[in-house]
């Protein structure tokens, strides 16, 4: 078997630390290595009276760093880091960290499972998420490296010096080399240790910093975000057009409503669509038909639809620049053709607007899709733009609304990128706000070819993804 080292830091942790030096015992540690931080209380004497090497900081550095900076002074063949002020049970900590002693694999990590996930924050859940489906791995660890987590002295000197100052540095290395990585065992953390006021938020600013310049290197290592998009130059002419019908309402405090739906092969749903909708009284609806094979353009011209037919595909939400560069309305709804939202659930994005507000979106906060890959980036960009409080909430979900002159703002042409357009709404300090909860998931078609995963990702999620890192880059 081999010498194992165990790494605690300590920071006024008296209640806890003696026990949790002694769970250790039962691994027979060849040293237990203590970095006292900023410790005022009787944490560092504990430490000493049970024989363990102490070193005193005062500075400034971060857990991780001070974590690094001891694993230099280990002697032994295998490091593991614990914290000092949660208490793990003899038995788990063995089951942790044997198969790094015997030599089973080179890194032993905590296994996040579904219930686990969820003890942490949305925040840590979408960047380690992201940080996942960025190297295609699986979603099992804590992409913080929060202890507890160990690894063999053969990785530790196969890592750069990135790793030293970075813990998500670390975990990239981790799982990018060819080191046997193991998720045998979960260890509820989180919650277990002593409260400090504040101590979430300076973490949130802090890791925010290094995930969006982590984040940043690779984007621009793996995508052209130079790129442009697909605005109103590029659209070949459409070949038909028949003119709606038109209603002044007074719904929206004299103000009026243009309706845009995209389409492609949706004559199934179409007809309710536009049934719902026209219940809003709108002055248009307006119909993308692109690539369609179906009944779609017949269906929307003859339920009275400002009709717009392209043979075809135009691209994922291309058709909702092209409605809103052609919209008359005040109020630009934009819905998707291929299933129906009762008038009653559309009606409070388009009053929003009505009363005001620049951009309506609809509520995203399901605890459920927190591992989502989509989902998580839609929490980022939200994020990094200090608009943690929108959650998952985006332009790329319908329903949604916003004002003619937010549109004439950000330009039509971006509209065929809703991350880009709502990065462009972050950029002119527009008001907005998730107004209404419309759950789209459950109604939503399944495509058999665009959805089935390949890898991890679909294809119709790397498209949104990639979108995603282009407006993540650029904020």
């Amino acid at each position: 078997m081999k010498k194992l080292s165990v790494i605690l830091i300590v920071q006024n942790d008296e209640a806890t630390i003696r026990q949790v030096i002694r769970s250790t015992h039962c691994l027979n540690p060849y040293e237990v290595l203590i970095v006292a931080n900023q410790s005022t209380d009787a944490s560092i004497l504990i430490a000493k009276e049970e024989g363990c090497v102490v070193k005193i900081e005062n500075g400034e550095e971060t857990a991780h760093e001070l974590r690094m900076k001891m694993t230099r002074m280990c002697k032994g063949d295998v490091f593991l880091y614990l914290d000092s002020d949660y208490i793990i049970s003899e038995k788990q900590i063995k089951q942790f960290v044997q198969p790094l002693l015997f030599s089973h694999c080179d890194v032993v990590l905590n296994k996040w499972d579904k219930a686990f996930q969820h003890d942490f924050g949305r925040f840590e859940v979408m960047w380690s998420r992201v940080l996942h489906d960025m190297y295609n791995k699986p979603h099992y660890a804590n992409a913080y490296l929060s202890p507890p987590y160990a690894f063999s002295k053969e990785v530790y000197s196969q890592l750069s010096s990135a790793v030293y100052t970075n813990p998500l540095a670390l975990f990239i290395e981790l799982h990018t080399n060819s080191f046997r990585i193991s998720h045998h065992l979960s260890i509820t953390t989180f919650g277990e240790g002593k409260f400090v006021p504040g101590a979430y938020e300076n973490k949130r600013a802090e890791y925010k910093e290094r995930y969006k310049m982590l984040l940043d290197e690779y984007i621009a290592k793996t995508n052209n975000v130079s790129k442009g998009i697909n605005g109103k130059n590029d659209y070949q002419p459409y070949e038909k057009m028949s003119k709606g019908w038109g209603k002044l309402s007074s719904f929206y405090k004299g103000k009026q409503l243009s309706v845009v739906i995209p389409v492609k092969n949706e004559a199934k749903t179409l007809q309710e669509v536009i049934k719902e909708v026209r219940k809003l009284e709108p002055l248009e609806v307006i119909v993308i038909v692109n690539g369609s094979t179906d009944e779609s353009e017949r269906i929307a011209k003859s339920m009275g639809a400002h009709t717009i037919v392209y043979k075809n595909a135009l691209g994922h939400d291309v058709g909702r620049a092209i409605g809103a560069e052609v919209s008359k309305g005040d109020i630009l709804l934009f819905v998707d053709g291929d299933f129906s939202i009762k008038a009653y659930d559309l009606y409070p994005f388009a009053r929003a607007i009505a009363d005001g507000l620049d951009v309506a979106l609809n509520k995203s906060e399901d605890e459920k899709s927190l591992s989502h890959s989509v989902q998580a980036w839609k929490f980022l960009l939200n994020e990094i733009n200090d608009r943690g409080d929108l959650w998952m909430s985006s332009l790329t979900a319908v329903p949604h609304a916003l004002s003619k002159q937010t549109v004439n703002k950000i330009g039509t042409d971006v509209l065929a990128s809703p991350p880009m357009a709502m990065l462009k709404c972050f950029q002119n300090q527009l008001s907005i706000a998730s107004v209404h909860d419309v759950n789209v998931n459950k109604q939503n078609r399944f495509r058999f070819h665009d959805q089935l995963p390949t890898n991890f990702i679909s294809p119709t999620a790397e498209l949104i993804i990639e979108e995603y890192m282009r407006a993540f880059y650029l904020s």
